[in-house]
């Protein structure tokens, strides 16, 4: 088990949320269809994930998500990628 308390101390999951936050101000705020949707919506942490290997990337990577709720209803997942280091990679979002 010392290899899992290794890496869960090497995610830096208040940085990470940061991150997260305002990359979710900064996409309502340029999609206006969407911004009504996300204002006032409470980021909720989900899993940290750890990928080794991957066929669509050479280098290994952190997964965040968070599930985005408003008026306890949820309304989709955001997940961000960011390197061994923390570095923002790629972030995606699933709205239903």
């Amino acid at each position: 088990m010392d290899i899992i308390n290794e890496l869960s101390n090497s995610i830096d999951s208040s940085a990470i949320c940061a991150i997260a936050k305002q990359a979710i101000a900064n996409w309502s705020s340029d999609h206006e269809d969407d911004k009504s949707v996300l204002s006032g919506s409470d980021l909720v942490f989900h899993s940290h994930k750890l990928c080794f290997q991957s066929a669509s990337v050479g280098y290994p990577y952190f997964e965040s998500t968070y599930s985005l709720l408003k008026d306890d209803k949820e309304l989709g997942l955001y997940k961000v990628i960011t390197s061994m280091a923390g570095e923002a990679l790629d972030d995606y979002y699933e709205i239903y």
